[in-house]
């Protein structure tokens, strides 16, 4: 199995922690998922931090993916970033919990990224790098 993830993947979550975006997941969706390839799920706490999320997300992508669509913005409760072979979700935190779509690619590889930036990699069988997600 593949332990690395695509540079792209890397710079999307160091663009979102920078703004102090929270529990920054991405998913390797690639052998169950049809429509994407990758999937990063974090959330903000208040409508202008979540903007700040997204904007510095498209600044830091937009030089070398090409943004599909994106829906969501104005209410800043879930924001989707649709990049093809990369779906970003920037959610409020209740918003996020409520649709709990971590859940749904349970057999996906997660990568949950520290503040520091640093990723801990969970592979579907539960197993991890000698320590829980955040």
């Amino acid at each position: 199995m593949n332990t690395t993830l695509p540079e792209f993947c890397y710079q999307a979550a160091e663009a979102a922690l920078e703004k102090k975006a929270e529990k920054v997941l991405i998913l390797d969706v690639r052998a169950i998922c049809d429509y994407t390839r990758y999937i990063m799920i974090c959330h903000g706490e208040v409508p202008p931090q979540i903007h700040a999320i997204v904007d510095a997300i498209r600044d830091r992508l937009d030089r070398t993916l090409h943004l599909h669509h994106m829906e969501g913005y104005e209410t800043a409760r879930w924001v989707i970033l649709d990049y093809y072979d990369f779906v970003i979700h920037v959610f409020d935190e209740d918003t996020r919990y409520y649709y709990n779509l971590e859940d749904l690619w349970v057999d996906a590889p997660h990568w949950w990224f520290r503040e520091d930036g640093s990723p801990l990699i969970m592979l579907p069988t539960g197993a991890a790098s000698n320590e829980e997600h955040p």
